[in-house]
């Protein structure tokens, strides 16, 4: 995460600017890292999330098409046996996932955040569908398309957008209606 409250949270004991710096140390010596991310937690505020996006394009991050869609719909889960699971259990917030239920998904507490993630993951999760058709026009082995820059900046630019949505006043539009409408930009910028 790049937001400082969310690294409490969690009780990493390490800092962004710890991060930002080892993404650096990488770079200096030829590496280009992939990191893991988490994006949407259960208590994350707007101001987390601005945060975590500007760490992500600070450090150059959202460049590339698998990787920015991999980031930017991190959520984070719990495991059976965990002190989480059983705390998010108990406060109903506690989705189990898979046939025996040992990971779980964690309802998140703002309902705005909620929607931007709900509407963030399907985007990403459809660009990654896509990259892994070999018909598609971002198909993975095919990453130096100019269209992977279309819908990795789309990808940016829908976040973006989603944010301020999420930060605004004014009621929110249905998901479904919105995930109507992603799909249907995606398929333009893709051609499918």
């Amino acid at each position: 995460s790049g937001s400082p409250d969310i690294l409490s949270r969690l009780n990493k004991s390490a800092r962004a600017n710890d991060g930002a710096l080892a993404i650096r140390i990488c770079r200096e010596h030829g590496i280009e890292p992939e990191i893991g991310f988490l994006m949407f937690v259960p208590e994350a505020s707007l101001t987390d999330l601005r945060a975590n996006l500007a760490f992500l394009q600070e450090n150059q991050l959202l460049g590339r098409l698998a990787r920015t869609a991999n980031l930017l719909c991190h959520r984070q889960i719990v495991l059976a046996g965990t002190s989480g699971y059983a705390r998010f259990a108990e406060q109903n917030r506690l989705k189990k996932k898979g046939i025996f239920g040992f990971q779980g998904e964690v309802a998140l507490a703002n309902p705005r955040i909620e929607w931007l993630a709900e509407l963030t993951i399907f985007a990403c999760h459809t660009i990654l569908r896509k990259m892994a058709d070999r018909k598609s026009q971002i198909y993975w082995q095919m990453a130096i398309s100019p269209v992977f820059r279309t819908a990795n900046d789309y990808l940016v630019r829908l976040f973006h957008h989603l944010l301020e949505q999420a930060a605004g006043k004014v009621s929110l539009e249905s998901i479904e209606s919105v995930r109507e409408r992603i799909a249907r930009e995606i398929g333009r910028i893709i051609g499918n």
